[in-house]
């Protein structure tokens, strides 16, 4: 059953009690909370449904948690649905791609960090990085602008495939 309320100051408490890498996504009325350990559980999470089904509530949520936590939080969403993040653009953690250029060259980047963090874990054993959320709204229809948009942009000897499909 659910609380029959829930003060957000609870909640906090809740969050910030929590194991490094987990979030908070619910609370019954009895005290059991619901969480995701995105360090070793879930690194990867996928949200699918019809559209008010809340994929995008549950994207806030984690969004700001990991936000509490220290990281980064980047969209990639041509719909600009994610208005709770437009406050913290600059400065706050967030950085907000609603073009399909700059959704290009943002997943290009996160590509080479991948690469880039990959390299240095084989290094340096104890070396721990800030998360980096991704919320990828409307995948498949940005995915086709994406396919488009390097047809338009690639020069003669660039791989067929888009850089920046390759590096998602």
């Amino acid at each position: 059953p659910l609380p029959a309320f829930c003060d957000m100051r609870l909640a906090v408490d809740v969050m910030r009690s929590l194991p490094e890498g987990t979030v908070l996504l619910g609370m019954e009325a009895a005290g059991r909370h619901h969480t995701l350990n995105l360090a070793s559980d879930y690194p990867h999470v996928a949200a699918a449904g019809e559209t008010g089904c809340g994929k995008s509530v549950l994207a806030c949520v984690v969004g700001v948690q990991v936000l509490m936590s220290g990281g980064r939080v980047v969209i990639l969403d041509i719909k600009g649905s994610h208005r709770w993040a437009r406050a913290l653009v600059d400065g706050g953690g967030v950085t907000y791609c609603r073009k399909v250029e700059s959704i290009h060259d943002m997943l290009v980047s996160l590509g080479a960090e991948r690469e880039r963090r990959c390299d240095t874990a084989w290094t340096e054993d104890t070396l721990t990085f800030p998360r980096v959320l991704i919320i990828f709204e409307e995948l498949g229809s940005t995915l086709e602008m994406l396919a488009a948009h390097w047809q338009v942009i690639k020069e003669k000897d660039d791989p067929k495939l888009s850089t920046a499909i390759a590096a998602y």
